[in-house]
């Protein structure tokens, strides 16, 4: 269903895990490798782009998962370049803002976490989906461990996020 397909997505933007969306009528793995297996794909996705763009029309914002509008004035003219424009922003704004989202939530928990235990490394900085830490050798397994734990948690899908080890 399309609610799947947009978290799929979602998680695609937060992660590199193996799995990327598995239901009965559609199956998308990711490899390392980064190559695709597709079967039956097109048409949820298709569908979830609709869907995304009605919705938009309709109300007159792009809703992330965590309740975030992005207002698209322009939407309602289709034909027009900003139409189109708007009709991009209506797919793209629920699944990247949710994605960002989800990673400054996780920002906040590991930030909580460093403090919390003590950790002599730092979050130094974000960059889209990945956290630069400057991190002592000693504290790396540790660091390691409690960033994914804290990552996993950070928000709550019928999906898993990442894969614990």
């Amino acid at each position: 269903d399309a609610g799947e397909i947009l978290e799929a997505l979602i998680d695609n933007a937060n992660t590199d895990s193996n799995t990327f969306l598995a239901t009965g009528s559609v199956a998308v793995t990711v490899n390392r490798d980064v190559t695709y297996e597709y079967k039956n794909v097109g048409e949820a996705v298709r569908e979830l782009q609709d869907e995304l763009i009605a919705r938009a029309r309709k109300e007159g914002f792009a809703l992330t998962r965590m309740g975030r509008r992005r207002y698209l004035p322009d939407i309602q003219d289709p034909k027009s370049q900003a139409g189109r424009m708007a009709e991009g922003m209506a797919i793209n704004s629920p699944i990247q803002g949710t994605a960002a989202e989800i990673i400054k939530l996780a920002m906040i928990r590991v930030d909580k976490e460093l403090r919390r235990q003590g950790f002599r490394s730092q979050m130094v900085l974000s960059i889209h989906d990945e956290l630069l830490f400057d991190a002592h050798r000693s504290e790396l397994p540790a660091l390691e461990k409690m960033v994914v734990q804290e990552n996993y948690f950070s928000y709550s899908f019928f999906i898993q996020l990442i894969k614990l080890p």
